[in-house]
């Protein structure tokens, strides 16, 4: 908790649009589909729910599985964003309020 209280308000801005960003991630997802057409494959990605994965049309389905290169590529991709957006957030010069916060601490 104290280190929530040292934060600004940018950086719980920031936390938090994070944490939504990853909760959208892991549900709403990527679903793999293989169908398999005599000598032919196809494989497509269908997004749906965590919760209610996508049906397919075709009789010749072999199976929808959840995509996780896609998913893990994505977490990634949004921690890295969020990484980016903090260290470029710490450029920022302080306030006038923050430097009477870091004067009377020291």
């Amino acid at each position: 908790m104290q280190l929530l209280l040292r934060f600004n308000k940018l950086h719980r801005a920031l936390l938090a649009s994070y944490f939504l960003s990853i909760a959208y991630c892991l549900i709403w997802i990527p679903w793999r589909s293989t169908s398999v057409f005599g000598k032919h494959r196809l494989i497509t990605v269908i997004y749906s729910y965590v919760w209610r994965a996508p049906g397919c049309n075709c009789e010749y389905d072999n199976g929808i599985e959840p995509n996780m290169c896609l998913i893990l590529l994505r977490v990634c991709a949004v921690s890295a964003i969020a990484g980016a957006a903090l260290l470029l957030s710490e450029l920022q010069p302080p306030t006038r309020s923050e430097n009477e916060i870091q004067s009377r601490d020291s």
